[in-house]
């Protein structure tokens, strides 16, 4: 069990088994008459290698993974994905065929993404990450991420390692982001059987000792933001030397390992380490000695939203879809027009006791109602109605009293706009 070590210690592990290089050995055969040969390695997930291949017979560059599958159905991931169907923020999978060397292996052809994944993107940045470039990344993985929890699939290991950058469309700041690997994904699986401890450990969700579900990719969510933003997941190490082992230490406390659950000398190690990580989640938008960057105030709230250590209030993928939709082409006009101070612009303390599940839909709504009235007020003062016009979708996220309300402030400041008779009250 290696995953819950990260990408570099999986480089290392690699490197102990392949020579000094850290490089993959590849099995000896004649590629002349395979489809996909190898152009090289590229890297190793849960359930496999992955290597960069000649598509010959479209003629593009392919990503593919090596499963070992001695079964003549459909490898899990595989079907995984063919049940998710295509969305431009997952990543594609063309093709399943057998390994031309190895007798016991399935290959899995998915798109290549040339540009690697967060992990490497943070790593190539010079200095923190942008923020715009996080709102990004929070909108387009809430997309994929939405699409598959309304398809009743819980992905399960939602990391940095995970999400592929592939080119950016013509005319767009930044790469398309898309959720890849799912080896660890299940189909409605029962909510009260753990399985995160197959996955990877330090993007676990406080409730992930007794609960497995959509949640758990929310709060994986809210860690790879937390990340972005503070070059750290939010948690702390503790020492824990007072027992001989974690078995003893399992035992002392208290605790069971629920019916049903996968891999039960794993389950006690990951809830040992559970413990031994207590959740700490810095704020983004106030100095810290984790960034020398001062995020907004609006983005820390939606961070904090996404870990919320309760599971019960934590925001869905459907909520935090809608939202997502709208607030990230608003932030990155309102920050082009200079108008960053609207983004601030929300009662204080509306954030305050979010770990303990404070926050609700209502609350949300609320937020970006008086960020709509702060944006309306600043462009009564400086006669530029037009820029009001980057926040009249944040009414189609209202509910119907802060709909209201926003209307009622754009009598207050007298602005009389050609497209508020669409967003008349509900």
């Amino acid at each position: 069990m290696i995953k819950h070590k990260g990408k570099a210690a999986g480089r290392r592990i690699l490197a102990h088994f392949n020579g000094s290089t850290g490089r993959d050995v590849l099995p000896q055969y004649d590629d002349s008459v395979d489809r996909y040969p190898t152009v090289r390695y590229l890297a190793e997930g849960g359930s496999g290698k992955v290597h960069l291949c000649e598509d010959r017979k479209q003629g593009t560059l392919v990503a593919v993974k090596s499963i070992q599958y001695d079964d003549t159905s459909m490898p899990h991931e595989a079907q995984i994905i063919q049940q998710l169907g295509r969305h431009a923020n997952i990543v594609k999978c063309y093709d399943v065929a057998d390994h031309p060397a190895e007798e016991f292996y399935k290959r899995i052809v998915f798109e290549y993404c040339p540009l690697g994944d967060l992990a490497d993107y943070i790593e190539q940045c010079d200095g923190d990450v942008p923020e715009l470039f996080i709102w990004h990344a929070f909108n387009q993985i809430t997309q994929g991420l939405q699409h598959i929890h309304a398809t009743g699939i819980v992905h399960g290991d939602l990391k940095l390692a995970n999400v592929l950058l592939a080119s950016p469309p013509r005319g767009a700041l930044f790469p398309t982001l898309k959720i890849a690997d799912f080896g660890a994904s299940l189909v409605k699986p029962p909510a009260q059987i753990p399985r995160t401890h197959r996955g990877t450990w330090a993007y676990a969700s406080p409730e992930a000792e007794f609960l497995f579900g959509p949640e758990t990719d929310v709060w994986a969510l809210g860690c790879i933001i937390h990340y972005l933003a503070n070059k750290r997941l939010p948690f702390h190490s503790i020492e824990m030397n007072d027992l001989d082992s974690v078995e003893a230490w399992f035992d002392k406390t208290g605790r069971a390992i629920p019916p049903g659950t996968p891999f039960r000398r794993d389950y006690k190690h990951f809830c040992y380490w559970l413990a031994e990580h207590p959740v700490v989640i810095t704020r983004v938008d106030k100095s810290s000695k984790c960034s020398t960057m001062t995020r907004t105030k609006l983005l820390n709230y939606f961070m904090h939203r996404v870990l919320d250590t309760d599971w019960k209030t934590r925001i869905t993928t459907n909520e935090l879809q809608r939202f997502m939709t709208v607030l990230e082409p608003f932030v990155f006009n309102v920050k082009a027009a200079g108008y960053h101070s609207v983004l601030e612009s929300f009662e204080e303390g509306l954030d305050v006791g979010v770990n303990e599940g404070a926050t609700s839909r209502i609350m949300d709504s609320y937020v970006v109602m008086q960020m709509f009235c702060a944006l309306a007020i600043l462009v009564s003062k400086w006669k530029d109605p037009h820029l009001l016009g980057f926040g009249k979708d944040l009414l189609t996220v209202m509910n119907t009293e802060h709909h209201a309300q926003a209307c009622r402030c754009l009598c207050d400041v007298k602005l009389d706009l050609p497209w508020r008779s669409q967003h008349a009250d509900p």
